[in-house]
């Protein structure tokens, strides 16, 4: 497997004036809109905008587009001239009525979340979408979440479906394509899939099959996939490591890992970049495709507070 070549690092936005928060801008999405660049990123169950005409947003105030975005989850997509944002998480807010959900990475623990099929205007009970014609102002689509972890399928336990981390939407002929966590075992962490025609109706939830990860007995984790095209194949940049599956937690092989699929549910790896000790470090956040060159945009030193948001580019030549 070849290292991805990168080159040419640059700072685009600087989170020094923000709290002493190590989750801060651990999200973040870059959308070109509206002949400008919008820069999307997490602070504190909010998410912030910045924008800019070229990738240089380092002088730019931020301000507030969402109140309510539990844990910053989110992702965006244009569509039709119009922005479209899933935006919530699924959790526990320790409430009478809340639903049991088996935990399979603790299983001796007793695990509830809000009950989706009402309303909340803290986003908590699911993802909610919303839409937007300037980037700036969000409206509801929805009343009620359209994504929620209360689901299962042949290939997804009940209570493996998360919201914890940044998930990514992707358009394909007529259908969207969501692409988020699956937390299945102590240690583990794998991807799934769902397919749309219209952001609110969604498919059951599809493992994504990963054909050549190797078989040496480590658990696997792959989550915040940042899915993208070249023409009619998908490709994904997604973190990874190792391992061990034991209360030991031993973990290793930390790296950014390049998959190519034809149809968006059977990968190959085929690429690797950013490679560091442990689990943590440097993390992929959104990618842009230009004619001779990718746009790697990402947070440096992920578990440090006030970092850099940066990109690095590498060659498109895959």
């Amino acid at each position: 497997m070849d290292e991805l070549n990168l080159f040419e690092e640059k700072t685009i936005y600087s989170l020094k004036n923000e709290n002493d928060e190590r989750h801060i801008g651990e999200y973040f999405q870059v959308i070109h809109f509206n002949d400008a660049y919008y820069l999307y990123y997490n602070r504190e169950n909010t998410i912030q905008l910045v924008t800019s005409k070229t990738f240089d947003f380092v002088d730019v105030w931020p301000c507030t587009v969402i109140e309510e975005a539990p844990g910053g989850s989110f992702c965006i997509i244009e569509d039709n001239n119009k922005l479209y944002m899933l935006c919530g998480g699924h959790i526990s807010n320790k409430e009478e009525g809340e639903l049991d959900l088996p935990d399979l990475v603790w299983p001796e623990e007793k695990r509830t979340v809000l009950d989706p099929n009402i309303s909340r205007d803290d986003r908590k009970n699911g993802m909610y979408l919303l839409e937007s014609e300037d980037g700036v102002k969000w409206n509801k689509v929805s009343t009620k979440p359209v994504l929620h972890g209360l689901v299962d399928s042949y290939s997804c336990p009940l209570g493996s479906v998360g919201f914890d981390t940044s998930p990514c939407l992707l358009k394909h002929d007529d259908e969207f394509y969501y692409y988020g966590r699956l937390n299945t075992s102590l240690d583990e962490r794998g991807i799934y899939m769902r397919k749309s025609k219209d952001l609110s109706n969604w498919s059951p939830p599809e493992k994504v099959i990963i054909n050549n990860d190797g078989d040496n007995h480590l658990r696997k984790n792959y989550y915040i996939p940042v899915v993208f095209k070249k023409g009619d194949i998908f490709y994904i940049l997604c973190p990874f490591f190792a391992c061990c599956g034991t209360v030991n937690r031993n973990c290793g092989g930390g790296k950014t890992l390049l998959l190519r699929s034809n149809n968006g549910v059977s990968w190959d790896i085929i690429r690797y970049c950013l490679p560091h000790d442990g689990k943590y470090q440097d993390r992929i956040n959104d990618v842009i495709v230009d004619k001779d060159s990718l746009y790697l945009f990402f947070r440096k030193n992920l578990l440090e507070s006030k970092q850099e948001l940066v990109y690095h580019k590498a060659q498109n030549d895959f």
